[in-house]
């Protein structure tokens, strides 16, 4: 087998893994992930890496508000904002580390 082709192959298995990752993202993971960013970063300019726990408090309160709320919500629903959120945090981390 060629290079050429090994090389294809393995783009073409990498491509796949991708495009699996961003569905179970979907639109709602990333905006869990996004949101946690972004109060990660604002919330690093003032109180440092203590930014964690409001972040956390808000991301587990909105799954608590969606809990009681949204009919049909389930657990592993809970558990994928809750996995983006984390995401979210650690971005924000590393982002505000390079800034600040």
């Amino acid at each position: 087998m060629e290079i050429k082709n090994i090389i294809i192959i393995f783009a073409a298995i990498k491509c796949e893994i991708m495009k699996k990752i961003i569905s179970w993202i979907a639109i709602d993971g990333l905006l869990h992930l996004l949101v946690s960013v972004l109060i990660m970063i604002v919330g690093f300019a003032f109180i440092n890496f203590w930014a964690i726990i409001p972040t956390i408090i808000i991301g587990i309160g909105k799954e608590v508000y969606d809990m009681r709320v949204k009919q049909g919500y389930t657990w592993e629903m809970v558990w994928h904002d809750i996995i983006c959120d984390f995401i979210g945090i650690v971005g924000g981390i590393l982002i505000s580390l390079i800034i600040f």
